[in-house]
């Protein structure tokens, strides 16, 4: 489905990963793929203030939404902002039970053709671009 239907195709999911799909009477409404953190990205570094040392420590308690898709002919009021709000309510224990860590961070990128209105109502929190590859 993400190959398929994805605007950026299938993506590596790198070391921890879970991955979801988004299920109705009316059969899948999406899916979503988290895996583990970017090594190193300036604006979140910088935003989270850790040391070289910290962030080497910690990094694995950091997680990236590395996919989400509603399929295109889903129309749902409001279901955009919805399954990213449950899946940061249902992660944190999930991703305890699979990798014995909670994460204390989520990260994901948003492509600048998009405004991020689904990320602004699942409460994440725009801290700058990304440099480099990517």
């Amino acid at each position: 489905m993400i190959a398929r239907e994805h605007p950026q195709g299938i993506a590596n999911f790198a070391s921890q990963q879970l991955r979801y799909l988004f299920h109705s009477e009316q059969g899948y409404l999406g899916a979503a793929g988290f895996a583990a953190a970017a090594l190193k990205v300036r604006a979140r570094d910088h935003w989270v203030a850790w040391s070289e040392s910290v962030r080497r420590a910690h990094l694995d308690r950091m997680v990236r939404l590395n996919r989400f898709l509603i399929r295109p002919m889903v129309c749902c009021r409001n279901l955009a902002s919805h399954l990213p709000g449950t899946l940061l309510r249902r992660l944190p224990e999930e991703f305890q039970f699979r990798y014995d860590r909670e994460p204390w961070l989520m990260e994901t990128y948003l492509d600048e053709r998009y405004e991020g209105i689904r990320h602004k109502a699942a409460n994440f929190i725009l801290v700058g671009k990304m440099a480099g590859r990517g």
